[in-house]
Order: structure tokens, then sequence, then C-alpha cells
């Protein structure tokens, strides 16, 4: 009889055992998979966005824009595939996020508050157009070509930036800034590949704080 539970009492030890050991490298795989994931924050480097550059200029110095309010109102994943489709290959993202953006700011319906986020710092180094700006008839036809609006002629002031990073993994990224501002209302665009085969798009509409 004895001898029976305690040959329980064993089993249940070993299964113990494994269980909890199979559960510590669970553990383990997650915290390092998550790890590796993460972006090295000493890689972060800010680059002006190519495709806006040439019609403003780079700012010396970080901007900071303090916050009413901010919701998220558009999310989707892409793949890669579809993002590089058409006749401009490397700006394609760029002219897909500032077109959907504008669309936005002229039609925006809320979605969740995004409560985390009371400010929007634009880095050093991203372009900057004014709504007071000018730019040269050649570069104003060219550019006007790949949007679906004439930011030219508009109130609208555009930011627009690139990061480029590694992860802990290695592996390198790059992802997209566009914020635009009309009076105090703000639409703030962010284009982030996954991976090597997707991108997702996430765009905020806000209010600035006067």
């Amino acid at each position: 009889m004895n001898d029976g539970l305690n040959s329980k009492k064993v089993l249940l030890i070993i299964v113990f055992a494994i269980t909890f050991s199979i559960a510590v490298v669970l553990f383990l795989i997650v915290v390092i998979f998550n790890y590796m994931n993460k972006v090295n924050r000493d890689s972060i480097s800010v680059t002006p966005n190519k495709f806006f550059c040439p019609l403003g200029k780079e700012i010396d110095t970080p901007v900071v824009i303090e916050l009413e309010s901010l919701n998220e109102v558009f999310h989707q994943d892409y793949g890669v595939g579809d993002m590089v489709v058409g006749s401009f290959i490397s700006d394609k993202p760029t002219l897909d996020l500032a077109n959907t953006m504008y669309g936005i700011l002229q039609n925006s319906e809320r979605k969740n508050e995004v409560k985390e986020i009371k400010q929007i710092e634009i880095p050093q180094n991203a372009c900057y157009i004014g709504s007071v700006d000018t730019a040269s008839t050649s570069i104003g036809k060219s550019f006007a070509s790949g949007l679906e609006f004439d930011l030219l002629h508009s109130d609208i002031q555009l930011y627009a930036w690139n990061t480029v990073y590694k992860l802990n993994s290695g592996k390198g990224g790059s992802d997209i800034y566009i914020i635009m501002i009309l009076n105090e209302n703000i639409i703030y665009g962010k284009i982030q590949q996954l991976g090597n085969t997707k991108m997702q798009m996430d765009i905020l509409y806000g209010v600035e704080i006067k």
C-alpha cells in the first residue's frame, strides 16, 4: 500500500518537475524572442524624407507639439508588394501615407482615443514644409504628379522624416513619419515595416493645444 502511494508521489514529482522545466524554457524563449525583436535605441538615426525635402527645409532643433487629444483613426496591414506597385517605386509608401492622411484631414472620423500620448516630438533633421513656403515650378509639377492634393497651394504645414534602426537581432528597419497640421488639427501618420514581407500603416488624428 505504502509502496503504491510512494510511487504515485514520485510520479507526481517527476510530472511537476518536467512541467515546470518546460514552462521555464518557454518563458526564456519568449523573453529572448521579445528582446531580439526590440529596437536597439543606440542604433536609431533620423533622416529627412527624400520625397518632401526638395520642397522644404530640414529643421535644426526638435519641435514639440502639445496635444489636447489624440485618436486612432486608421490602421491597415499591407504586403510589401502592395506598397511598391506603381511608377514611383521607392516613394510609393510615402505617397500612399500622405494621400490617406489628407483624406482623413478633410473628413476625420474619430475612433479610439490614445490617452498615453499627450505630445508629439518632431526630431531634428525632419523636413518641414510651411504654409508660406514656395518652390520652383519644375519641382512643383513633379511633386504634384505624385500626390492627390495640392500641398504647395494649401494652408497645410507638413513635417516628414524617416527613422533607420537595427533590432537587437541585428536586422535593420526603416519607418516613415508624416505630420500634417491645418489650424489646430493634426494628422500623425506612420508606416512601419514588419519583417521582409509586411508593412503597417497607422494614422492618428489630434487637436493641438494653442
